[in-house]
């Protein structure tokens, strides 16, 4: 962890101009052993890193790891906020939305979990802001070779994708909500294509555009 933070204040020492730093791409942070994931414990990594990295550069303003698809808040509850409460300036979600095919259902469920981890924030942290460095709806181009629609939506196993005509419906409700819910920053993931099977690997399902 030492060594991470000393990576990124010698980055720093680089680029003065930066003066935001997300600690570690995305989190919880999987590390893999013997082709197993094991969970690493991010509330030490963000916090040392944090503490390490503020001491050198006190001007930096410094975000977690993104997380938090379809905007579950186990990382905010059980993560920083019992073990890392005061070592972040930023709260960063990766809000990838799975659709129940009813927006309004999209948009209330995800206001639930956004509205608790505001309280959380308040309550045990420092009421840092939300912001996202990554936010995408899951579609598909049609034709597809191997779907077929049902009534308009597009059923894959374990889940459905937005029909393209529709998208902007669930992107536009979302960028009001993710407004009246406080984010900073808002950043597109824009991925707009169709990956057919090929040797030695299985083909996308979809893809969050």
């Amino acid at each position: 962890l030492g060594w991470f933070a000393d990576q990124v204040c010698e980055f720093l020492s680089y680029v003065p101009r930066v003066r935001h730093i997300e600690i570690w791409g995305s989190a919880p942070i999987a590390q893999f052993s013997h082709g197993r994931g094991i969970w690493v414990d991010y509330p030490r990594v963000i916090g040392d890193v944090y503490g390490r990295v503020r001491a050198a550069n006190p001007e930096i303003i410094m975000w977690t790891g993104g997380f938090g698809k379809n905007c579950q808040i186990q990382v905010v509850e059980k993560g920083l906020a019992e073990n890392a409460p005061h070592a972040f300036d930023v709260c960063n979600w990766h809000p990838f939305i799975s659709t129940c095919r009813t927006l309004e259902m999209d948009i209330a469920a995800c206001d639930v979990c956004l509205t608790r981890a505001h309280k959380i924030l308040a309550a045990s942290c420092d009421s840092q802001p939300f912001a996202s460095t990554a936010f995408g709806l899951p579609s598909l181009p049609e034709p597809l070779p191997s779907y077929e629609p049902d009534g308009g939506w597009l059923h894959l196993p374990g889940a459905f994708a937005i029909p393209r005509e529709r998208l902007w419906e669930w992107y536009n409700g979302f960028f009001e909500l993710f407004e009246r819910q406080g984010f900073k920053v808002l950043c597109l993931l824009p991925q707009d294509r169709w990956e057919p099977a090929s040797v030695g690997r299985k083909q996308r399902d979809f893809d969050y555009c």
